[in-house]
């Protein structure tokens, strides 16, 4: 979970990186500013154009359904402005691979994050998609990362625009954007994290709880709601939530995982563990979550087999589950908040980890 130290000159390089996101969250933004708008008669903020294509409407109302799950759409700004998005890209940076919820990556390929860069995005999120698997790679070059969900037809306000970096194989840059809240966060390795550029993450320095039971987690039931999936999922936020000793003090929903994560990274969630969400979902919020005074990710797979479900108001699993690193591709995560004003880890995080995922059951998902 340590990446390689950086010299002052691929510092300033990932720098040039973050601005050129916060541009291109920013035009995103917009567009997702002027769809809530035309629905709700939400005030547009002026300053920044939206993103519009020849080939694609923007209008939110032109809503697609994928494979036949409802909690899973998709309108044409998504995709319209995810081409906008590529296309920038593209221009800046020709070397570099981009990866989105919408198009995949280039050629069709899996993902393969190598040395160079890659950017990955989700550029419109809402709260009530996640999206269906796409394929992903890893150019020579560099890669990109986009994520986001389509609340623009719903007056729900946590939306977000998603873009991370990964270059020689590590977390190197994130950007999330809620254009309708105006809070954009921030990150570059080894650079810290921040919130609208000037408030360094977290947003206070009350210590992180020696133990579960006074941790507030952010957890989501995503869109997969199969018969295998939503059960699974529903016994294993049952038991983070339910009465006892061990178990959390709350849990809470916005719908995104860019989001939770940020909120992680702030200091308004303890904990957010989920299962079955994309790397366009957590690129950029996993480094945010980092970079943010000893924050920390880790893999959020718990116990294959199905747990006691008469045991909820006592600890359920038969040992300790010992967390391992956060690999980005593998569809699970558990981010733990860190101190403010302190780099390090706290050291009882692992301990913190480990009792959340002796609570959770783990489903097994196919890698990006």
């Amino acid at each position: 979970m340590v990446a390689t130290p950086l010299t002052k000159e691929q510092t300033l390089v990932l720098r040039s990186y973050c601005d050129f996101a916060v541009e291109l969250a920013q035009e995103a933004g917009a567009t997702i500013r002027e769809a809530f708008r035309q629905r709700h008669g939400y005030p547009l903020a002026t300053g920044t154009a939206v993103v519009t294509s020849s080939a694609d409407s923007c209008d939110a109302s032109e809503i697609d359904i994928k494979d036949g799950n409802s909690a899973d759409l998709v309108t044409a700004a998504d995709r319209a402005v995810e081409r906008r998005l590529r296309e920038r890209i593209a221009a800046r940076f020709p070397a570099h691979s981009c990866v989105g919820e919408e198009f995949g990556a280039e050629g069709g390929q899996g993902v393969q994050l190598g040395r160079e860069p890659t950017w990955i995005m989700d550029p419109i999120g809402e709260p009530t998609r996640c999206s269906a698997p796409s394929p992903i790679h890893n150019a020579d070059d560099s890669a990109c990362i986009f994520g986001g969900e389509p609340v623009v037809f719903r007056r729900f306000p946590f939306v977000a625009v998603s873009i991370g970096v990964v270059v020689d194989g590590e977390l190197a840059v994130g950007v999330v954007f809620n254009p309708i809240l105006g809070e954009l966060y921030t990150a570059v390795r080894g650079d810290g994290a921040y919130l609208n550029r000037t408030a360094r993450l977290p947003l206070h320095s009350r210590p992180l709880a020696s133990r579960l039971a006074d941790c507030l987690v952010g957890v989501e039931f995503g869109a997969m709601r199969d018969a295998a999936t939503l059960p699974a999922k529903s016994r294993s936020i049952q038991r983070l939530a339910a009465a006892g000793q061990g178990h959390c003090h709350g849990v809470r929903c916005t719908g995104s995982a860019a989001l939770n994560l940020c909120l992680v990274a702030r200091g308004a969630l303890d904990l957010y563990w989920e299962i079955g969400i994309h790397c366009w979902d957590v690129a950029a919020g996993a480094l945010i979550v980092q970079e943010a005074s000893g924050g920390s990710v880790w893999h959020g797979a718990g116990w294959h087999a199905p747990l006691d479900d008469d045991a909820l108001a006592a600890p359920v699993a038969p040992t300790s589950k010992v967390p391992t690193a956060f690999h980005l591709l593998q569809r699970k995560v558990l981010a733990i908040r860190g101190h403010g004003g302190s780099t390090h880890v706290p050291a009882h995080a692992h301990q913190l980890a480990a009792e959340a995922l002796s609570l959770v059951e783990d489903l097994d998902q196919e890698s990006d």
